[in-house]
């Protein structure tokens, strides 16, 4: 019976970093919330343009008394606060001289016609119409929606939209007359993409003016269920009068294509996200077309596929958000973010919360790592909604005079939730100095958490969208939604949405020092029965890296936890901390100064219980991720703990009592302690283990020993195998060198390489019959 709490405990503490048994939990924010690290994701419906929706859902009043905690000028508002269901593309553009202009999707009350609205903010910052707008949309249309907009050398600001329910000519461009005066002319140019063997024409618009002058348009199929679309170019030399006949791009199931042109050449990129299979919207590599002179394309042979995701066992997968830029050298940069996922089948994927921002560029043809979201999120009660994931709706800037790029994104925290369950969005940002080689950590640009907040009272900071011209200012513009969630999808309520502009002072041309970051957990002045902490703290801008301290007193001169690289705003001690009275801080690292401290907070750890080591048969060498559990005659009163790389373990108990101490590890017999008592204070008992006779105790496959094996397993053995952490089995098999880990032989050879990988993913894709063994070192126990 107590082997089979043990066992438990193991899964327990294994298969979630935040938890483990009832009263030995790592303490963190998110303690006592389910949480995931993996989800079961559908293929969402595309909004095709003529939805009625908005007359189904609930609505809530608009509050004029409301004030909003995100940053920026309102610029207008809109009860669409949805603006685009893939890639943002570009709904705001600087002139040449230094205004700024704004193009969203607005409906008021949500009832009334959808039509498309502009703005202009002069380079004094006055509006054009102040937090209003100006229609831009042809008289007495409706359904006009998702817009682009871009800029011509003679500062004429040029917008592109659809119209859902005109399936004659459903793409629409207009020029304004004057600059920042709008007067879009009813006289609208209009184009219609429909392919040969397509039902529907092509709708959701993304498009740029080139430095000629010349109009490209990219728009996808319309399709009324998810499912195989067609991509479709045109170009107008003319401001939009004509166009060149419409030309079939690639086919595609996600609304990700996005194109961009050169400040400095005739160069044009189109840049998507193409599906790996038609089965999942969430297998995708990242393609790009470039035209050198912005009239020749070779769509049959000119794609480039720049992620190649297919080619590596690591089941990295792009969704439907990327953007692109040119810088002013004339290099091409790509955004995008991926997440592992693995095909279920009948539209399902199961897909990792944990998301990246990966960016490329032609120069130097390498992939690096912009900003990375949490790793875990809360299983109810939360969600991203669709077409969003935990990093989405990214965007990239160039400086023209610094040469600095800039990404922004939208991203959320698990405990800022609306209370109809859709989290409420905050905006990120993260730049280089370097062309793209290395990014500071994502900052927080908005810092407007509205936990539990009702319909009309939350700041959900959504759907944005920057500049590709980044001057003094990073300009960004955003939907404010008071109550998160994509209404178009019958996400949340209906409210009537503050759009905002950002303009964010330019970090790299005023060498800005990061701010200190702000203590969020262990708690000011708390008590906790535990031994170890996720330490946690907000994002500041311009972070490259954070350093932490804890002492055991405020001067911080007997220090006994620090990390001077921690590379994310969570950090979880190494060292199990004794019962004491403990103080800890942090501050920021960046590329132009290090930030002052943040203030203390202080907190105290009271618990009774054991410390110690576990060691091998030899009593000297460590075993690390060892489980030590202390159970007593009532189940309720059991604790475990794992050990860290030197062996060491700390485990809090309930309470005083007589507790059965138990040590044990896949591929180690246990070792139990009976009937000690622990009365108080923190005891020593240290532990030897020795290989079990009849096997090894391991699941083939199970190579990070969740209990199972999975997809996952195949990540974890990549990761060991590029230097990360080794596979938690290992096992004791002469002749057979030791540690050696059994569960990751799955093409049963007798040893563990990348040959193992691509066995058991061929396995996986069920092109492989069975998970093998090594015959020389047989499991105890099988799945």
């Amino acid at each position: 019976m107590k082997r089979i709490l043990l066992l438990a405990v193991m899964v327990m503490l294994l298969a979630f970093v935040v938890a483990s048994a009832a009263n030995n939990k790592i303490i963190s924010s998110k303690s006592g919330t389910n949480v995931s690290t993996m989800a079961t994701m559908k293929n969402h419906l595309l909004i095709v343009g003529n939805e009625e929706a908005l007359a189904n859902v609930p609505i809530a009043p608009y509050n004029p008394n409301h004030i909003t905690l995100s940053p920026g000028d309102t610029i207008g508002y809109s009860a669409f606060d949805y603006q685009t269901n893939g890639s943002s593309g570009n709904r705001v553009v600087v002139d040449g001289l230094g205004g700024v202009h704004f193009a969203w999707m607005r409906s008021i009350g949500g009832l009334g016609p959808r039509t498309i609205q502009y703005n202009y903010v002069d380079p004094g910052g006055g509006q054009g119409w102040p937090a209003t707008g100006t229609p831009a949309s042809i008289g007495g249309h409706v359904n006009d929606g998702y817009t682009q907009i871009d800029m011509t050398t003679d500062n004429l600001a040029a917008i592109a939209y659809h119209n859902g329910n005109d399936l004659i000519e459903s793409l629409y461009v207009a020029t304004e007359g004057a600059t920042g005066f709008a007067g879009f002319p009813d006289s609208t140019f209009r184009l219609k993409m429909l392919f040969a063997g397509d039902v529907d024409p092509c709708l959701w618009p993304y498009f740029t003016v080139d430095r000629s002058n010349r109009y490209h348009m990219i728009a996808s199929e319309a399709l009324l269920a998810a499912g195989v679309q067609t991509v479709g170019y045109a170009r107008s030399t003319n401001g939009g009068a004509t166009w060149i006949a419409p030309a079939v791009v690639d086919t595609v199931i996600t609304i990700s294509t996005v194109v961009t042109s050169s400040p400095v050449s005739d160069k044009v990129a189109i840049v998507y996200t193409h599906p790996y299979d038609t089965t999942s919207q969430w297998i995708n590599d990242v393609y790009y077309v470039l035209s050198q002179n912005g009239t020749t394309w070779d769509f049959r042979n000119g794609k480039v596929n720049i992620t190649n995701y297919a080619s590596t066992p690591e089941t990295l997968w792009a969704y439907t958000d990327c953007d692109a830029v040119f810088d002013f050298n004339d290099n091409l940069h790509i955004i995008w973010n991926d997440q592992f996922a693995y095909p279920e089948g009948g539209g399902l994927t199961s897909v990792e919360y944990k998301s990246t921002i990966r960016h490329w560029d032609l120069s130097s043809g390498t992939i690096t790592q912009v900003m990375k979201s949490d790793s875990t999120w809360v299983l109810t009660g939360c969600d991203f909604g669709n077409w969003s994931h935990s990093l989405a709706k990214m965007s990239i800037g160039a400086d023209s005079t610094t040469g600095g790029l800039f990404v922004t994104s939208t991203g959320w925290y698990f405990y800022d939730c609306a209370a109809d369950g859709y989290a409420n969005g905050e905006q990120f940002m993260s730049y280089s100095t370097n062309g793209g080689a290395n990014w500071t950590l994502r900052g927080d640009l908005t810092n407007s958490h509205t936990n539990g907040c009702l319909a009309g009272d939350c700041d959900s900071d959504h759907w944005s969208s920057l500049a590709e011209r980044v001057d003094d200012w990073l300009h960004l513009f955003y939907s404010n939604d008071l109550d998160a969630g994509g209404i178009p999808q019958s996400e949340g309520a209906l409210t009537t949405n503050p759009m905002l502009y950002l303009h964010y002072p330019n970090p790299i041309r005023s060498s800005a020092v990061p701010s200190a970051p702000v203590l969020v957990f262990p708690y000011d002045d708390s008590t906790y029965a535990s031994a170890f902490f996720v330490f946690e703290w907000s994002e500041p801008v311009g972070v490259a890296h954070y350093e932490i301290q804890v002492a055991t007193d405020v001067g911080f001169a007997n220090i006994v936890e620090s990390n001077s690289n921690v590379d994310h705003k969570e950090y979880l001690n190494i060292n199990g901390l004794l019962p004491d009275e403990y103080f800890w801080r942090v501050r920021s690292v960046g590329y132009f100064g290090t930030s002052a401290w943040s203030s203390t907070f202080n907190f105290i750890v009271a618990y009774i219980g054991i410390q110690g080591h576990v060691y091998e048969q030899d009593g000297t060498t460590p075993i690390q991720d060892a489980i030590v559990a202390a159970i007593s005659n009532d189940p309720v009163d059991t604790s475990a703990a794992s050990t860290n790389a030197t062996g060491y373990y700390v485990l809090p108990v309930p309470g005083p009592n007589t507790y059965d101490i138990i040590a044990g590890k896949d591929g180690y017999a246990d070792t139990t302690v009976n009937d000690y008592n622990i009365a108080s204070g923190v005891a020593i008992v240290n532990f030897t283990l020795h290989p079990p006779a009849g096997g090894c105790d391991y699941i083939p496959g199970d190579i990070n020993d969740s209990g199972a094996p999975n997809g996952i397993d195949v990540t974890y053995g990549v990761a060991y195998l590029k230097g990360g952490s080794a596979p938690r089995d290992s096992c004791n098999c002469p002749p057979l060198i030791f540690p050696f880990y059994a569960a990751m032989d799955v093409n049963g050879t007798c040893s563990t390489n990348g040959i193992d990988i691509t066995y058991y993913v061929a396995y996986l894709k069920q092109l492989q019959p069975a998970i093998l063994y090594c015959d020389d070192c047989p499991p105890a126990r099988r799945q």
